[in-house]
């Protein structure tokens, strides 16, 4: 959108509306050192990070679906990663951190035995010590591809139970990565890997009990609505919202004044503004990019030139955060007068 000719002029708005919800894990496994890079648990109960009491490392990593979560233009407030201790085999508390990983990765059907501490013969899809999919795709980096500045860390993982990781950080990851999904990688989860015998297990996105399984705790605010008129008064025609352009508003409506007594108006509504592309006299100009024009309807205005058009805002989530614009060229029944109104643009949240 060409944000050249919108010069705001903020009508109303309604308060923002808080919205919480919890997302479950959309994919998990470990990476457990191992030379040959065989070994997984694409689809075991239980995620590992630290080390063992040889002081392998094991790493694990986590991603959630973060595709059309957030609205456009929405603020989110926080954001929250719980993962839930089933066993330990250190008791005192270790840092566990959360690192962004920067490369796809596979989850397949393996499932390690007993406590899954030492992993299973890797299936196709699965990521291992050495490949984000086994057995063809590696990491470029034995252990996994991350950023080495963690994103969250908690520094009192210790017995069972559940931890929250968060940050300014994790926030900002999450904001981002719901509107880049093709850069959505998840995160590894990294433990004390200094010593031996460090290693905390997880629940994994498999537990049978659904109360342990990771989970992503998101809080924002969607965006207001809002409403700008734009372009030149061509001969006084104007635009005037009537309401507030929030979603599901059926009574939406807009008073166009100053237009040709007893003429005939074109409305024109579509999704994208543009340079005026079309002339229509002195401050006056077709607004719309005409590839964007989404329906064109025909209005009598009275005999002072007035209309009020109904445009009722559908109640889709779809709508949520889009913008919409509208304008009315009216023409002479009787001469090849033509005056262009001013536009309005709309952008609808709830």
């Amino acid at each position: 959108m060409s944000r050249s000719l919108f010069l705001p002029l903020l009508l109303a708005t309604i308060g923002p509306a808080q919205t919480r919800l919890t997302v479950p894990a959309a994919k998990d496994n470990t990476l457990y050192q191992d030379p040959s890079g065989s070994l997984s648990n694409g689809a075991g109960q239980h995620v590992f990070a630290g080390t063992n009491a040889a002081g392998l490392a094991r790493r694990g990593l986590l991603t959630f679906d973060l595709r059309g979560l957030l609205p456009p233009f929405a603020t989110l407030h926080s954001a929250v990663i719980t993962l839930s201790v089933s066993q330990a085999q250190s008791t005192p508390s270790v840092p566990v951190s959360l690192h962004r990983v920067s490369a796809p990765w596979g989850e397949g059907d393996s499932r390690a035995s007993g406590d899954e501490a030492d992993g299973a013969s890797a299936t196709a899809g699965d990521a291992t010590w050495r490949h984000r999919s086994f057995p063809t795709v590696q990491w470029t980096t034995a252990g996994g591809d991350f950023e080495v500045l963690p994103v969250a860390t908690t520094t009192l993982v210790g017995g069972n139970g559940s931890y929250g990781f968060t940050s300014a950080q994790l926030v900002a990851d999450v904001q981002y990565l719901a509107w880049h999904p093709e850069a959505a990688f998840g995160w590894l989860i990294q433990g004390d890997e200094n010593g031996t015998g460090s290693a905390k297990r997880f629940a994994s996105r498999e537990h049978p009990d659904p109360a342990l399984r990771p989970r992503l705790t998101l809080t924002w605010t969607n965006p207001e609505p809002a409403i700008g008129l734009f372009g030149g008064l061509c001969g006084g025609f104007d635009v005037v919202p009537s309401g507030m352009c929030h979603i599901g508003n059926a009574a939406f409506a807009a008073d166009f004044v100053g237009g040709i007594p007893s003429g005939l108006g074109l409305l024109l509504v579509g999704s994208a503004e543009a340079q005026p592309w079309l002339p229509l006299g002195p401050d006056c100009h077709v607004y719309l990019d005409p590839v964007a024009i989404a329906l064109i309807t025909l209005v009598p205005l009275s005999p002072v030139g007035t209309a009020r058009v109904p445009l009722p805002i559908p109640a889709s989530p779809a709508l949520m955060g889009t913008w919409a614009y509208v304008q009315m060229v009216a023409l002479d029944r009787a001469t090849p007068a033509v005056r262009g109104s001013r536009g309005m643009a709309l952008f609808l949240a709830d």
